[in-house]
């Protein structure tokens, strides 16, 4: 059996501009036992350094959509809660530029400072292979850029 080759990721870097968020709590069953909620931490940033096949989408804006997700079931023994953890896409678009991941809940609350105070000012982004505009998220990395890896 033929081995399948490794295909190394593509990456970006881009510098964080802005960000907002936003939160959302809402009763997911008429009885009260379940609820859920999910925060959105918005990131503007400008692609600064891309992989050689995207240079067209050097200084090109970049929306970086990072969420928080809980449910919460009441059953007999309390309250359970459910996080939602994954990553998704990131769409490289000649009209948008765009990723989305679900990140752990602590995570996420403690990111608005860490950009507010400056600690954090860049995102380092790899992602399989686009294909027509999209590719899987493999990480993301929110760091100052004194401790961003340079893009082969």
């Amino acid at each position: 059996m033929a081995r399948k080759a490794v295909i190394a990721p593509e990456e970006l870097i881009a510098k964080i501009e802005s960000h907002w968020r936003t939160y959302y709590l809402s009763q997911q069953s008429t009885d009260g036992a379940r609820v859920g909620d999910e925060a959105q931490l918005e990131i503007t940033a400008t692609i600064i350094d891309i992989s050689k096949r995207h240079r067209r989408f050097l200084g090109v804006p970049i929306e970086i959509s990072l969420l928080a997700a809980r449910s919460f079931d009441r059953g007999g023994n309390g309250m359970k809660a459910t996080e939602a953890v994954f990553l998704s896409q990131m769409n490289l678009r000649k009209g948008r530029c765009s990723c989305l991941a679900y990140v752990p809940a602590d995570a996420f609350w403690a990111l608005p400072e860490m950009l507010q105070n400056g600690a954090v000012t860049h995102a380092q982004i790899a992602f399989e292979p686009t294909r027509h505009g999209s590719g899987v998220l493999q990480s993301i990395y929110l760091a100052p850029e004194t401790k961003l890896e340079p893009i082969a």
